[in-house]
């Protein structure tokens, strides 16, 4: 008989581990502050107060005032199938899941999956009110408002001015 010998796989240290864990924590709070953005709307928001992402600046900008809250509207938590708390279930969920003693990949991947559903959905129901709104554009709409996009880009994003702070 052939003898075979097994060699054990060396464990991972224990700082490795704990490295990992820690990558984890800050990409999911990097995913975390990017879908908060993205969702978020009204004063004070993280993208200005305004629901788009940097992709989308320039279209919504150059949209008029009641189309670009038209597009707004569709991004509403209340109006797709995740709302604030859920969102927040999700973190607090993977919050949980690192601290237990073994790490389930898969659990947090499902987790992961679930935020980006949420995010692309929030995603998918602005694009299509914008797109309706563009649909219903003619042909001349359609170009003053490509040249709208075009000013948009030149002018980047919209910055609110910085206060004075009085001594």
């Amino acid at each position: 008989m052939a003898q075979t010998t097994q060699t054990a796989k060396p464990a991972l240290p224990r700082g490795f581990k704990i490295l990992l864990g820690v990558s984890l924590a800050v990409n999911l709070a990097v995913a975390g502050l990017v879908a908060g953005a993205f969702v978020r709307k009204g004063p004070g928001g993280p993208m200005g107060g305004n629901a788009e992402v940097n992709y989308a600046r320039p279209y919504i900008q150059a949209l008029p005032h009641d189309q670009r809250r038209e597009v707004f509207e569709a991004l509403r938590p209340a109006k797709r199938d995740g709302n604030r708390t859920a969102r927040r279930a999700y973190y607090e969920n993977v919050a949980t899941l690192l601290r237990a003693d073994a790490f389930d990949r898969a659990a947090i991947e499902a987790v992961l999956a679930k935020q980006s559903a949420s995010t692309l959905n929030a995603q998918s129901a602005g694009q299509a009110r914008w797109l309706n709104i563009i649909e219903k554009m003619d042909v001349e709409e359609r170009r003053a408002y490509a040249d709208g996009i075009e000013e948009a880009l030149k002018r980047g994003p919209k910055r609110k001015p910085k206060q004075k702070q009085s001594n």
